[in-house]
């Protein structure tokens, strides 16, 4: 055709460049181990679900400002020390509609009892690239038929984290969880300093326990406080009442 040229690729040149990219993801050791791993770990998490999650936990009522909140009575996975857990606690109401880019307003109250023994939806934050290519493979002149199935392959693992957490995400993500060993201050001790005719005296107040708030970090545009990454296992070793925050991202949080 006048004005234009067309490049013809020989058999023989595509295949050898079909070679080459072959000798490339050979060569790739870490990239195959890691598929092996990811594989085996999959289908270990579905084998040990129903084991390592139990169907129902015991719960406990609190009253708070806005009304009864019902927990539930767990236990950390490697030490199975007891703790109570009160996850998807709102501490704003839903930043939605015209409240979309306002400050937080105080939440509002409910009536009856409210479960507190899910955790809240995450926050709406962007996705990151799916795809992945070795750099061997990137600077090969690959057809674009190889180019493609490579990214379909090579995007499995990642689109199917990324759809679980896309069905995780909402605005209304104004959540909190709470974690704590006893649900009423320790009883002061007469040995501790607490004078039995003076009740009033410092040694005689309860024993309350340190609170510690964790902000989950992301650089504001990513992140959750879900305890599938930031969990009490650890912390409730020590006596610390434990409170994980969500909180805006993105535009929707710098607004």
């Amino acid at each position: 055709m006048a004005g234009g040229s067309t490049e013809r690729r020989s058999p023989s040149a595509s295949r050898k460049e079909l070679e080459r990219w072959w000798t490339a993801m050979g060569e790739h050791k870490e990239l195959g181990a890691s598929w092996w791993r990811l594989a085996i770990t999959a289908l270990m998490a579905a084998a040990l679900a129903r084991v390592c999650i139990p169907g129902s936990s015991p719960t406990v009522d609190v009253q708070v400002q806005q009304g009864v909140l019902q927990g539930a009575l767990r236990s950390t996975y490697h030490d199975g020390i007891p703790y109570f857990s009160f996850q998807g606690v709102p501490y704003a109401r839903p930043p939605v509609g015209d409240l979309r880019f306002r400050a937080p307003q105080p939440p509002v109250p409910w009536e009856g009892v409210r479960p507190a023994t899910e955790e809240g939806h995450m926050c709406v934050q962007p996705h990151t690239e799916i795809y992945w290519m070795p750099p061997e493979v990137h600077k090969m002149r690959l057809p674009t038929t190889w180019r493609r199935a490579w990214n379909i392959v090579s995007s499995l693992p990642r689109l199917g984290a990324q759809i679980l957490r896309f069905w995780a995400q909402q605005e209304d993500c104004l959540y909190l969880n709470v974690y704590t060993k006893r649900m009423s201050p320790e009883p002061a001790a007469p040995h501790f300093g607490c004078d039995s005719e003076d009740p009033g005296s410092p040694g005689c107040k309860d024993k309350l326990s340190p609170v510690l708030v964790f902000i989950h970090g992301g650089a504001f545009y990513s992140g959750t406080a879900n305890s599938h990454i930031y969990g009490p296992d650890f912390l409730l070793r020590e006596d610390v009442v434990l409170v994980t925050v969500q909180y805006r991202l993105g535009a929707i949080g710098e607004a």
